[in-house]
């Protein structure tokens, strides 16, 4: 926390941080260390984080599809059918 004076910032106490123009707070140095949104005159700000894609939801499973029936007897006795 602190304050700016002129485009000069300040801490709480009063010590020299830097400066904040066009959209950017620099450090003694004019390195810019943050930026705010519509900054101008500066380095290119960083790629804002991308979030994560949600997952895929999960397809229900097909139900299988009944055969067409014909005219034809299964080689399948009853047994071996239900067993």
């Amino acid at each position: 926390m602190g304050f700016v004076n002129n485009e000069a910032i300040f801490n709480l106490r009063a010590a020299y941080k830097g400066t904040f123009s066009n959209g950017f707070f620099r450090d003694k140095n004019g390195s810019a260390v943050a930026f705010i949104d519509g900054a101008t005159n500066g380095p290119i700000p960083p790629i804002p984080v991308i979030p994560p894609i949600p997952p895929i939801p999960n397809i229900p499973p097909i139900h299988p599809i009944p055969p067409i029936p014909n005219l034809n007897w299964s080689s399948l006795d009853w047994n071996a059918f239900i067993g």
